[in-house]
């Protein structure tokens, strides 16, 4: 399952279950330290809450998760004690503060919207740890999944159908939509790696969903992490005088059968170093090669910033991916495409030059004509966002200029003639356009 997915339980012993099912809402306590989001980290949360001993730290931590964790498209499981949920659901709000006009105004005052699914009581064959909010592993999923489904073999359409949504299209974000539907221009504000452009991207892929091209749906293209000793071989070869590199079979083999040319690979760079270390592509059997492996790649491109892949065990959506869940043991891990994507954004906000890089790999969020993405840099200019002269060779090998449309006049050429449809361009780094080389009043 792609989706993030959290357990919240709802009060001691889900005492306030009935509420939240009527009202459409999950809520948590701790009203004496008014609205969570005014605390800047979990340090800040202890000191509101009087921490003074471990047993309370993860009072903290269980606040930080529903305010900066859980999302609007998250599933979320309501539990009563370890071995019962009673309902399963989609977050569709942002985290409401007391007093907030959209909160639900129960006991417990600190909300988030749910659209439940499900709203019935099964007991599960795990235990569930005891934290108020607390991700959900792939294996609790799983458990948590089939007990329902022995219990009302009905509620396949209603689990397909909340897998389904978090694959392919990601919940609508309600404050988004509720601006879009007022304006059209919407800037997302915060400091680096907060998840702008990551919310930018679902948003769009959410509300453009339906008029896309279905064309080719069935070609989408798989997501691998590849795991490399520095002992045994680095990715440096790559990057010098081989072009290519096979591997043999490794650990996880039901992945293999499974690679095809095209895919894009994420290229580990195992112990001492941890580092996500380059981009590759899965490319066709050289025929040069007389060797029989497993897959073969290509060089793509080296992360002038790698990403160290040691913080990710305690990230809430890479925490449960497979080669999390294995430690890197092994060659060729998937990753799903909601966790692409995401690390598409990490290594994004430490490299941003590798936007022109992402669009031949994710060459649509939602469609490739509906919806696209440009990064603002210092050398970006007006001819290549508007219209400009381009420097173009002619069969002589000659250079010659013609004059080009830039990618939001031809977004602008593409609405004119496609009036029925929404056309949506992300702007990642708006904020450099107020350089000497971009100047648009």
């Amino acid at each position: 399952m792609a989706a993030r997915s959290g357990r919240l339980q709802p009060g001691e012993n889900a005492e306030v279950w009935p509420q939240c099912r009527d009202k459409n809402c999950i809520v948590i306590g701790w009203e004496g330290i008014g609205d969570f989001q005014q605390y800047q980290n979990e340090e800040a949360i202890k000191n509101a809450l009087g921490v003074v001993d471990d047993s309370r730290s993860q009072n903290a931590k269980t606040i930080w998760r529903f305010t900066h964790e859980v999302t609007p498209g998250s599933i979320v499981v309501a539990n009563k004690g370890r071995t019962t949920v009673v309902g399963l659901g989609i977050v569709t709000s942002d985290y409401i503060p007391p007093g907030d006009p959209s909160n639900p105004g129960l006991t417990m005052p600190n909300a988030r919207q749910v659209d439940w699914k499900i709203a019935e009581e099964v007991n599960i064959p795990v235990s569930l740890a005891i934290p108020t909010v607390m991700p959900v592993t792939r294996e609790q999923w799983e458990q948590i999944k089939q007990a329902y489904l022995r219990k009302n073999p009905a509620l396949k359409d209603v689990f397909d159908h909340m897998e389904g949504r978090q694959t392919e299209v990601t919940a609508i974000n309600p404050i988004l939509q509720n601006l879009f539907r007022r304006t059209r221009n919407v800037i997302l504000y915060g400091p680096p790696g907060t998840g702008k452009t990551f919310v930018a991207r679902n948003f769009a892929q959410a509300w453009t969903h339906g008029q896309a091209n279905e064309a080719g749906k069935n070609q989408q293209r798989n997501y691998w992490c590849v795991v490399a000793s520095p002992k045994e071989w680095h990715w440096d070869v790559l990057f010098g005088k081989k072009n290519f590199e096979g591997f043999r079979r490794g650990r996880l083999k039901r992945n293999y059968p499974d690679t095809r040319p095209g895919d894009l690979v994420f290229g580990y760079l195992a112990n001492p170093n941890k580092q996500l270390y380059c981009l590759a592509e899965v490319i066709p059997t050289p025929e040069v090669t007389t060797e029989e492996r497993g897959f073969y790649i290509k060089g793509v491109k080296r992360l002038d910033n790698p990403s160290h892949g040691r913080p990710w065990r305690n990230d809430s959506v890479l925490q449960n991916s497979e080669p999390l869940r294995f430690r890197m043991q092994g060659t060729l891990f998937r990753f799903e495409p909601g966790e692409a994507l995401y690390l598409r954004d990490l290594i994004e906000t430490d490299n941003p030059e590798m936007a022109d890089i992402w669009d031949k790999y994710w060459p649509a969020v939602g469609s490739a004509e509906y919806v696209r993405t440009v990064t603002f840099h210092q050398s970006y200019g007006y001819e290549d966002f508007v219209e400009g002269l381009r420097p173009v060779r002619d069969k002589a090998g000659q250079i010659q200029y013609e004059w080009r449309p830039g990618i939001f006049k031809q977004m602008c050429d593409e609405a004119i003639a496609d009036p029925d449809s929404d056309f949506i361009l992300i702007i990642d780094e708006i904020n450099r356009a107020t350089s000497p080389r971009f100047l648009v009043s």
